[in-house]
């Protein structure tokens, strides 16, 4: 097992700059869609997309009160499904079964 950890490893070194990571981050965490439109509700009022809102209730990196706060800004009224998963934010990975009918009703519709 450890060799094949290893290996994987050094395939990863090899073709992923550690440094497009830490640009990433930083434009994901500067972002602000606000920033000279205005409040957020006025600032998404003029979507026409067909939200769906998902949220991971033991996400650290994006809490689910911001995705109360996101679909309570948005046009109409948009649901946020909160996904149950006690490994944080990748639980949207590892959970995504539990918006499989949710996301079935809001495509359907």
């Amino acid at each position: 097992m450890e060799s094949y950890l290893d290996h994987q490893g050094r395939k990863l070194v090899q073709r992923f700059d550690a440094n497009s990571y830490i640009a990433i981050t930083d434009a994901l965490m500067s972002h602000d869609i606000c920033r000279g439109r205005g409040p957020l509700k006025e600032t998404l009022a003029a979507t026409a997309a067909d939200f769906f809102v998902a949220a991971v209730d033991s996400d650290r990196l994006y809490f689910p009160a911001q995705s109360r706060e996101l679909a309570d800004a948005l046009p109409g009224h948009v649901d946020v499904h909160l996904i149950e998963a006690p490994i944080g934010h990748d639980g949207f990975l590892t959970e995504i079964g539990q918006l499989d009918a949710p996301l079935r009703r809001h495509l359907s519709d």
